[in-house]
């Protein structure tokens, strides 16, 4: 019996997929194959009536048990893209979402000038791609990474030295921002962005299965409440912000009203706006220390 076309090998995961109820079902086969054969879509439909090689059958049909058994793309492939740069990512980290470029956006906002020096800290890096953006973006400044997680800062180094960003982004391994002791002076941080664990324990069962199953459990439990990180990185934020220095978090739904209440009960902490994502939830917090 002939090996199936590529075409007809996608069609095939396709159906396995939708019967399964994924969402994107042929998307999904589309980009399993697309890695197998490291080609773009452009390729995937050129070369849609041409014949699989056995061993690539094989290979794919892997990929495909991989995917139904509720693997993240994002960890099959090794790569996820943020902020329009592909990033490296493993089970080691949590995948990126695409809700955490409104800190960026925002960041970009406030700080109109590129060239300008600033001192960035990114508290929770995860799989480095926040950190890595801002020295992509602000080429004369430099960036405090700190993460609890050895695995985390694995994934990180691989992406900073990806993306040449070795020289700018400095990983530092501890909670929050207990890392900076030594290295960066109190005061003396301008921006100060975190997408920190947020999720209540409460709500583990509502997870989508690619999160429950694969990605790991500190990056994204917080605690009964979910707002624990928050009630320990604001203060540490406030005695290590410049004057005039910001403060960026992210928030899940519901918590930035919470989260906002936290940054202006400090005392040199100011509440200074909160920003929507396009699903219209309340995602980032930014509070400003007084000058």
């Amino acid at each position: 019996m002939d090996n199936p076309t590529i075409g007809e090998a996608v069609d095939s995961a396709a159906g396995l997929f939708e019967k399964e109820g994924f969402a994107e079902a042929r998307r999904n086969a589309q980009l399993l194959m697309m890695h197998l054969l490291r080609a773009d879509m452009a390729e995937l439909i050129s070369r849609s009536k041409e014949e699989l090689e056995v061993n690539l059958v094989t290979q794919f049909t892997g990929l495909v048990r991989r995917r139904l058994r509720h693997e993240p793309l994002q960890y099959i492939t090794r790569k996820t893209e943020f902020w329009s740069h592909n990033f490296y990512v493993d089970p080691r980290a949590p995948i990126p979402r695409q809700e955490t470029e409104h800190i960026v956006e925002e960041v970009l906002r406030d700080y109109p000038d590129r060239e300008r020096k600033y001192n960035f800290v990114d508290i929770g890096i995860g799989s480095g791609v926040l950190a890595v953006v801002l020295a992509i973006e602000y080429p004369s400044s430099k960036v405090f990474a700190t993460d609890v997680a050895h695995g985390s800062l694995e994934v990180a180094a691989i992406n900073v030295s990806r993306m040449n960003a070795s020289g700018r982004v400095k990983l530092l391994h501890g909670d929050l921002l207990q890392p900076l002791a030594g290295v960066l002076d109190p005061g003396k941080a301008d921006v100060i962005v975190s997408n920190p664990p947020y999720i209540s324990d409460g709500d583990a069962s509502s997870l989508a299965p690619e999160v429950a199953i694969a990605e790991p459990s500190g990056a994204l439990f917080a605690g009964p409440t979910g707002l624990e990180v928050y009630e320990r990185l604001i203060p540490q934020a406030e005695h290590m912000l410049a004057p005039g220095g910001r403060l960026y978090l992210e928030c899940g739904a519901g918590q930035a009203a919470d989260v906002a209440k936290i940054v202006g009960g400090m005392k040199k902490l100011a509440h200074e706006r909160t920003v929507k994502d396009l699903q219209g939830i309340e995602r980032v917090v930014i509070g400003r220390k007084e000058q």
